[in-house]
């Protein structure tokens, strides 16, 4: 987390860097570094922080 914040300055420019990439792209881009991290979990985590997601049927 420490490295993607010194990287790109905060974890929302992190994730706003994630924007031009579809859905499936972000959630294989965001599985990477984070080990526990799977496909239901980053579906979770950005339907919390208000990122466009499928419904969850169709994920």
């Amino acid at each position: 987390m420490l490295d993607l914040i010194q990287e790109h300055g905060s974890f929302h420019a992190y994730l706003r860097s994630l924007d031009h990439l579809d859905y499936y792209s972000r959630v294989k881009v965001l599985t990477r570094p984070f080990a526990g991290l799977g496909r239901t979990s980053a579906f979770v985590f950005l339907h919390c922080v208000n990122e466009e997601t499928p419904a969850w049927q169709d994920r």
